[in-house]
C-alpha cells in the first residue's frame, strides 16, 4: 500500500483496463512521472519507480458523487 504522501513517479503493474469504444479488456502497466501518466503498455520496467501491484485489479476513470444536494445556505445537516 502506497503511503498517504502523494508519489510523484509510480507504475501501477497489471491492472485491468476497460476500453470503452470496443468493449475490450486489456492488462496494462502505467508508468507516472512528476504526477503525470508518461507510459501504458505491457510489460514495463519499473526501474528505482516505486510499484503498485494492481493485479486482479480494475483502472479506471476518475469517479465522482453524482448524487449531490448542494443545500447552502441553510439545512446542511440534510447533507
Amino acid at each position: 500500500m502506497m503511503n498517504s504522501k502523494l508519489e510523484k513517479n509510480l507504475c501501477i503493474m497489471g491492472g485491468t483496463v476497460l476500453n470503452v469504444e470496443d468493449g475490450s479488456e486489456d492488462v496494462v502497466d502505467i508508468r507516472i512521472r512528476n504526477g503525470k501518466i508518461t507510459e501504458i503498455g505491457a510489460n514495463l520496467e519499473a526501474g528505482d519507480d516505486p510499484v503498485f501491484d494492481a493485479s486482479g485489479k480494475w483502472i479506471s476513470i476518475g469517479w465522482m458523487d453524482m448524487h449531490v444536494h448542494l443545500r447552502e445556505p441553510g439545512q446542511e445537516h440534510k447533507e
